[in-house]
């Protein structure tokens, strides 16, 4: 019984140790991909909005 508490808790430990460094990977991966997200959108809903303003002059 405390051979098989200490492996645990050994492996947990282990795994502790690595979570932060996955993490701060996945965060900046996540805020990378957040990131290129917005300015798709941004550049997006820019151009349509120029789009729109171009046809509104061509009418006028």
């Amino acid at each position: 019984m405390p051979l098989a508490k200490t492996k645990s808790i050994h492996r947990f430990r282990r795994h502790a140790r690595y979570a932060p460094c996955r993490f701060k990977k996945l965060i900046l991966l996540m805020q990378s991909l957040l990131l290129i997200l917005i300015i798709y959108l941004f550049l997006f809903i820019s151009g349509n909005f120029y789009n729109e303003t171009s046809v509104e002059k061509f009418h006028e």
